[in-house]
């Protein structure tokens, strides 16, 4: 991999200097939160890498496994372990189980921490981080290093599928309709026209995953499971700006949900609340058919008349499977046929 190194600190390394250190700057993606630094070496030093002058603590420190870039665009796996901090740095391990500091940009550089000028840096390293996970003695913490190159090997061709591929309520690029703007398989429906709004009047048992809406919104429209698929997103609270899947609700306004909250569901935490979609094309009750109407060909981000009778495509649901010692079996149907 070809680096570009400042004149003077390649001199520097030409001469074998020995006060070199390497800073891991991590800009986090969660609104709010600001750009943090790390060093290996023992005192904390003031950087700036040309974005702006940032503190790269030593207490905490952390340390970097192999730093390498494979031929073949494979992910290196390099990580970057530190201990957790106390204080200066926002890092803690509530955060951390609530994935507030995944995929966050980092860059990693190589400086002579006597001579700080701005942008006399090697880079060594840059692209995103993984998942951010606490190590079993709580004392410290991992971040799985993913260069740019890694990027490249993410899937970017669409796949046959009977269920629609769109995420709900997202629209194609230059769209006037509200919702995320997405370049392909963009899902074209409004969805904030279902959105209804509540508190959380009382929390269950499992306090990040059950709770009840205020009952004075609890309207003709509820029923068991009526929102289900559906989706939460919180306004305010600790959870304020995550999006949650229901895995069910009852007709007296308690909620479930899929996956735990990253923090604690907290009573007259704000919300708003929809139904969502079954990604089937002619699903008249919550498939794109509900949602879409006539015209759901439009939008349907899917293939729902490809033919099940072929034994090959083992994957979709209804095709037959060739005998094989004990006769032909099949892969069951959904309740409701796209």
């Amino acid at each position: 991999m070809i680096r570009y190194v400042h004149p003077a600190l390649l001199a520097e390394l030409q001469r074998g200097a020995t006060t070199l250190c390497t800073l891991l700057l991590i800009r986090p993606v969660t609104p709010g939160m600001s750009p943090y630094g790390l060093t290996d070496t023992n005192q904390s030093v003031r950087y700036n890498p040309g974005t702006g002058e940032v503190l790269f603590s030593a207490p905490i420190g952390f340390e970097a496994s192999l730093v390498e870039a494979q031929a073949d665009l494979s992910v290196a796996n390099a990580e970057a372990r530190s201990l957790m901090p106390v204080y200066d740095v926002p890092v803690s391990e509530e955060l951390i189980n609530a994935g507030q500091l995944d995929y966050a940009e980092f860059a990693l550089y190589l400086v002579n921490y006597e001579d700080l000028t701005t942008g006399r840096h090697i880079t060594l390293q840059e692209g995103t981080i993984g998942k951010v996970s606490v190590r079993d003695d709580g004392l410290s913490f991992i971040n799985e290093l993913r260069g740019l190159a890694a990027q490249l090997k993410q899937e970017v061709c669409s796949k046959y599928t009977k269920t629609c591929r769109a995420i709900e309520g997202t629209q194609e690029l230059g769209s006037l309709l509200p919702g995320p703007q997405v370049r392909r398989d963009w899902c074209g429906v409004d969805f904030t026209v279902y959105l209804k709004t509540s508190t959380v009047s009382a929390v269950g048992l499992e306090n990040t995953l059950n709770f009840r809406i205020d009952p004075g919104d609890v309207d003709s429209e509820w029923d068991v499971n009526a929102f289900v698929p559906g989706r939460v997103i919180f306004t305010t609270g600790r959870n304020a700006g995550r999006t949650l899947e229901i895995m069910g609700n009852t007709a007296d306004g308690w909620i479930t949900l899929r996956h735990e909250a990253g923090f604690p569901i907290e009573v007259d935490d704000e919300l708003e609340y929809r139904v969502g979609c079954t990604f089937i094309a002619r699903d008249a009750e919550k498939g794109c058919l509900a949602h879409a109407g006539s015209g759901w060909i439009d939008v349907f981000k899917g293939y729902p008349d490809i033919p099940t009778e072929n034994a090959d495509q083992l994957s979709t649901p209804g095709a037959a499977v060739g005998p094989a010692g004990g006769g032909g079996t099949s892969v069951p149907y959904a309740t409701v046929e796209a």
